[in-house]
């Protein structure tokens, strides 16, 4: 009865879900004093490493929305023998009317300078959808002004206003994730918002390898992780469960989308201010009479000059210190993730000893039952052999009787007269 109560609450999630994500349009999420003017699309761009799942991640998305998949709409995944088995090109692929998903090549080292300065150009938009993406450093530098989102261009791209961050529970649980918290702090100064991180493979991984996983990820600064399976040629269906975590997903990325559009603008509008500010500056150096009899630098006093050295000692004193402030922040995130993996560690090892505890006492309560099993067989056999001599004992003494009785019968047989006597005896009369 249960189990049917929470299947019911279930379906009927999924089916609200569903309707949400079907009927979302930019900046239906946040509701803002300024009058903003949002895109008319929201784009999710996936990044992850090589074999991480990120084409099949966008089929369990749309099977998730529409609640079912045909095999024709199917985004085509690479064999691993093919191109090494993974995405060359960025890809985009529809979720509804105006949610679009973006794949992208395998990235193996996302904390790389060369790295960042592509993701930075695909979050700004300045990449399209037929060049094939080397992740090498450009030599332009793309801004990061971001207008409306243009009709679908497969040669200008779009700027991404959700990251997801795709790892495998199969594949990564043994990978180098130095440098990821750097990674997640660039994503949150450009966009505003944190990445999500989506961990796939979970219905055919370990347990134990997909906490392992969770645990290092939340410690990395990921705030939202999301557990998924896949749409695969083997499963061409997804549980109930996993179809709920993809369109909560879904709709985080519609929080967070919104979120970055309203930081984007605000941007904006600093950036103007500054430019303006800057602009008026330069426009009172030029109207005031003081800077016609401005000293030259070579006519600075002694005092002039030691300020500016003590100023310029100051400065580079202030960026060393933040260098080391920074780096004794990585070692302690760093330390705190191989602590939080040792607490876990441990946790596990306390949890295998109660296990292996728990077995030794279900073995022992197994050899006591066998022991009194085979007590009760050994009585069982012994009366049965008992009652069997009994029965033996019983028909030979039976026996033995007979054959006395026949002995006896053979040497006194019953007296019998061999001559007979006239009844009654005739009287004599004496003299």
């Amino acid at each position: 009865m249960a189990a049917d109560l929470l299947q019911d609450n279930m379906e009927s999630e999924i089916k609200e879900l569903r309707e949400i994500v079907q009927n979302y349009k930019p900046g239906i999420t946040v509701t803002v004093p300024d009058k903003i003017t949002f895109p008319e699309n929201l784009f999710i761009g996936l990044f992850g490493r090589t074999g991480c799942g990120k084409s099949s991640l966008i089929n369990s998305l749309k099977f998730a929305v529409s609640g079912r998949l045909r095999r024709a709409q199917w985004i085509d995944v690479a064999s691993q023998e093919k191109a090494g088995g993974h995405t060359m090109f960025r890809k985009i692929a529809n979720l509804t009317h105006c949610m679009y998903v973006i794949d992208n090549r395998g990235l193996d080292n996302p904390s790389a300078e060369q790295a960042q300065a592509e993701i930075a150009a695909q979050l700004d938009g300045h990449r399209g959808y037929s060049e094939s993406v080397q992740w090498a450093t450009d030599e332009e530098q793309p801004s990061s002004d971001t207008s409306c989102t243009p009709t679908l261009n497969l040669e200008t791209g779009h700027p991404i206003s959700c990251v997801i961050f795709v790892f495998s529970a199969i594949h990564d649980i043994e990978a180098d994730f130095a440098g990821l918290n750097l990674v997640i702090d660039f994503f949150h100064r450009h966009q505003g918002c944190y990445p999500i991180a989506v961990v796939t493979h979970v219905d055919v991984a370990e347990r134990k390898n997909v906490e392992i996983l969770a645990a290092v990820l939340r410690v990395s600064g990921f705030g939202d992780i999301y557990e998924v399976a896949n749409i695969t040629d083997e499963h061409t269906k997804l549980d109930e469960q996993y179809q709920l975590n993809l369109l909560s997903l879904l709709e985080r990325c519609m929080t967070i989308g919104d979120n970055t559009a309203v930081f984007k603008h605000y941007q904006r509008v600093e950036k103007e201010k500054k430019k303006n500010m800057l602009k008026m500056g330069r426009r009172e150096k030029v109207v005031t009479p003081e800077n016609t009899s401005r000293t030259k630098p070579t006519d600075m006093t002694e005092d002039q000059r030691c300020k500016r050295g003590e100023v310029k000692e100051t400065l580079q004193k202030t960026e060393e210190e933040r260098k080391e402030i920074e780096t004794l922040k990585n070692e302690f995130q760093m330390k705190m993730m191989e602590l939080e993996m040792l607490e876990y560690e441990h946790k596990m090892k306390m949890k295998l000893q109660q296990q292996r505890h728990e077995l030794e006492m279900q073995q022992n309560a197994l050899e006591i039952r066998e022991m009194k099993l085979q007590e009760e067989e050994r009585e069982r056999r012994f009366q049965e052999q008992l009652r069997k001599i009994e029965s033996d004992n019983r028909g030979e003494l039976i026996r033995v009787m007979e054959a006395n009785n026949a002995v006896k019968g053979a040497r006194f047989p019953r007296f019998q007269p061999v001559i007979s006597l006239p009844s009654p005896l005739p009287s004599c009369r004496l003299q």
